[in-house]
């Protein structure tokens, strides 16, 4: 409806005596159809939901901003809750504060779907509130085993708290959770095989990793989710980015099809700046680096702060690999700063490495440079030394072509 049209009917309604009403109505439409589009989410129809949630998103913020002023918990929950675990992977952060907004007076009240509330304000991490969303996570889990409450998916449940671990360096604590959750049937299983592979990796277990990686896959797309396709097919690029980079190459590639294709753009970014690392490994430097780009910049947009540290971190590893220790020790420092770094795997020996060319008074001095920087500076930073880059990437290009079409005249 166009803006114009719909405050004119606005207008028009406030003068009578049902505007009340009328806006209950609009906040339970919307609550019911946001717990009917979770449902699609989880699946082959998570297109659907996730196309809905983008179109109908001021509906559904001014549904719970209503139901929340007017009291109506159970209404502002199902909105918030549902709105954040959709939302996420669309790369849309702000039904997560909607359900931190309204944890304290709906844990006061104690109502049925309480758990996951809990669930949907630990997606503050992605935005860079670790701390918040792990205790939101492990007190969402806690309740759930409370027969008072509705359970919410433990699957689900399973994966935001070990996210969070993982975002704060907890290592342990995240396999424990994998762990338990692949003992488990149905979804629990599938998500803990495919954060199995996407975490083993990191700790160094490679090998584990591997071995697992096609069930997992086989799991993921049996499931239907896209999203947990791309989680797997990003687990999968890890397990074999060193002992196989061209299997993992293809594998991120499919990867990043799929997330394109089924509209996950958290997945496009994550997967993009994988994509990117190992095109570089592979020689493609200028595709690297306009993933890259777009990677950064995408995040950046969406507020996702753990992410958008992680891509950095790649970058990293990209520009040791172009032979720029100091552009590469001041990423470090500045992705290091921002956020814990556990699922790069190449990290440690490009640490020791950047040590090892710049000395260790150069390389402290660059990374307490690039962990001085705030994040917008962090990512012009990053942006321009990736822009640079390429310049010079494509003008030795030229110069390459220039001789070669002068050997070429010589020898005619």
């Amino acid at each position: 409806m166009l803006e114009t049209i719909r405050q004119f009917a606005e207008d028009q309604l406030a003068t009578t005596a049902t505007i009340s009403q009328v806006r209950d109505h609009h906040a339970r439409h919307f609550a019911d159809q946001a717990a009917a589009h979770w449902v699609m989410w989880d699946g082959p129809r998570y297109r659907v939901a996730v196309d809905w949630v983008d179109v109908e998103f001021a509906n559904l913020r001014t549904g719970f901003r209503w139901a929340a002023e007017r009291g109506d918990l159970t209404c502002a929950t199902t909105i918030a809750a549902h709105g954040a675990l959709m939302g996420f992977a669309v790369q849309r952060y702000e039904p997560a504060m909607w359900a931190e907004e309204i944890l304290a007076v709906a844990t006061t009240a104690d109502i049925s779907q309480l758990p996951r509330l809990y669930l949907a304000a630990s997606l503050c991490l992605m935005t860079g509130h670790v701390e918040a969303g792990v205790g939101y996570a492990q007190t969402a889990v806690r309740l759930a085993a409370d027969a008072v409450h509705d359970p919410f998916e433990a699957g689900w449940s399973g994966l935001w708290e070990a996210a969070g671990y993982v975002f704060a360096g907890r290592v342990d604590r995240a396999l424990e959770v994998y762990t338990a959750l692949i003992t488990q049937p149905g979804l629990p299983h599938v998500v803990g095989k495919c954060g199995l592979l996407n975490f083993l990796p990191a700790v160094g277990r490679v090998e584990e990793a591997s071995a697992i990686a096609d069930d997992a896959v086989a799991a993921a797309r049996a499931h239907g989710n896209p999203f947990l396709i791309c989680l797997t097919l990003s687990g999968y690029g890890r397990a074999f980015a060193e002992i196989d980079p061209v299997r993992a190459l293809s594998a991120v590639r499919q990867g990043l099809a799929c997330a394109r294709e089924h509209r996950v753009p958290i997945y496009e970014a994550i997967l993009g700046s994988q994509t990117a690392g190992l095109e570089a490994v592979s020689g493609n430097l200028d595709q690297a680096l306009l993933l890259f780009d777009a990677a950064i910049d995408s995040l950046y947009r969406a507020g996702n702060v753990g992410h958008l540290a992680l891509a950095i971190a790649r970058l990293a590893v990209v520009f040791d690999q172009l032979d720029r220790p100091d552009i590469a020790a001041t990423l470090y420092g500045a992705c290091t700063h921002h956020s814990n770094i556990v699922i790069v795997t190449s990290h440690p020996a490009v640490v020791e490495h950047l040590r090892a060319v710049l000395g260790e008074s150069a390389f402290t001095g660059r990374v307490g440079a690039g962990a001085a920087l705030e994040l917008v500076e962090a990512v012009h930073y990053a942006r321009t030394e990736i822009e640079q880059a390429r310049l010079e990437l494509r003008t030795s290009s030229d110069h390459d072509r220039t001789a070669d079409a002068f050997v070429s005249a010589d020898e005619q």
